[in-house]
């Protein structure tokens, strides 16, 4: 049987100590909400500026690239909610690449979770260059390699 395997390694990859709440389920006032999502989205842009800088940003944008955006934390959300939880970072990620918005072409984003420990939350940001599947040509995270 053929099995799909990851073979290259994102690029770049960082972990930030950020608790993803879904803001839709969320019973708080707005400021509170609002001072949150800048607060995320103001760490994820510092943290991954930083750690690009200006000109590996560009060099990455040319060809394009996908962004995935991992949500850990001691239990999962559904599909939908991992979305909602992930959008202050992922407009942070916009933001470090210099992008008006997060709607960009050149930038594919994906999402996923994992299960953490107990109160442990964080966001994985993993940047890769886009590579798209000859077989389904869909966009995916990293080239993968047909090993029967």
């Amino acid at each position: 049987p053929e099995r799909l395997l990851v073979t290259d390694a994102p690029t770049f990859s960082a972990t930030l100590n950020i608790e993803a709440v879904n803001s839709s389920n969320e019973r708080a006032h707005h400021f509170s909400t609002r001072r949150r999502t800048t607060a995320q989205r103001d760490a994820t842009k510092l943290v991954l500026f930083r750690s690009l800088g200006f000109s590996a940003v560009r060099s990455l944008l040319e060809a394009g690239i996908t962004v995935v955006l991992t949500r850990i934390a001691p239990r999962k959300l559904d599909d939908d909610g991992n979305v909602t939880s992930l959008k202050a970072v992922r407009d942070g990620v916009a933001d470090a690449l210099g992008l008006p918005n997060d709607k960009d072409p050149r930038v594919t984003f994906l999402y996923a979770q994992e299960r953490g420990g107990v109160r442990a939350y964080s966001v994985r940001v993993d940047i890769s260059p886009r590579w798209t599947c000859p077989w389904c040509l869909s966009v995916v995270a990293h080239p993968v390699e047909v090993k029967s």
